[in-house]
């Protein structure tokens, strides 16, 4: 709220600013080309201050009840941009129902998909059958707090949806690549299990 707020006052200072010039050049009398121009700045300030409450809106954090069904709705909408999706999960609940399972298995078989896990469950079997990389960490004994999902990974315009407890609400927080060092973690996590994992399959063959 308080970055709304000074972009706000920010845009305001300009707009006075190009007002306060258009009187100064005739200050005696206005004419109608000055009123014109002077609206047209009004109009303007409030088309930007529409603009900043609609991105201010969009970029905060999602609020949902505990196990809402609007989470998955929201989850499905993410997950359906194109290219690579990585999920960071316990238990991948809330991709067991229709039809954002079916979205799960094409992008598994795509080869677009990958999931780290707690353990292995049965949606996690089905997915890597399908062709999803699927990491899992019950050696950790650890149930992670946060839990995130990638989308369009390794490209230009990745972007993050982190989902945490808060209080009574689940907050859902979207952060782009580049722009966030939140998303830098994700993906360095990803990359982190990604490895530990592969490391750990290439000593058991070994063995």
């Amino acid at each position: 709220m308080f970055s709304l707020v000074s972009r706000v006052i920010a845009q305001l200072g300009t707009v006075a600013s190009v007002v306060a010039l258009i009187v100064s050049s005739n200050p005696r009398t206005i004419s109608e080309t000055q009123q014109l121009l002077a609206g047209v700045a009004i109009v303007l300030f409030v088309f930007l201050i529409v603009a900043e409450f609609v991105h201010w809106r969009q970029s905060g954090p999602r609020k949902y009840k505990v196990d809402d069904p609007a989470i998955a709705t929201y989850m499905y909408k993410w997950i359906s941009k194109g290219g690579r999706v990585a999920i960071l999960s316990r238990d991948l609940s809330w991709g067991r129902a229709e039809p954002i399972r079916s979205l799960l298995l094409k992008k598994a078989g795509d080869n677009e998909l990958t999931v780290c896990l707690q353990e292995m469950n049965d949606l996690g079997k089905e997915l890597q059958a399908a062709g999803a990389k699927v990491i899992t960490f019950p050696a950790l004994n650890y149930i992670p707090v946060s839990r995130f999902t990638i989308v369009m990974q390794g490209r230009d315009g990745a972007r993050v949806a982190i989902g945490r407890p808060f209080k009574d609400v689940h907050l859902i927080e979207e952060f782009s690549s580049g722009k966030h060092p939140a998303f830098a973690v994700a993906n360095d996590l990803i990359e982190i299990l990604a490895r530990a994992s592969d490391l750990g399959n290439h000593e058991r063959a070994a063995v």
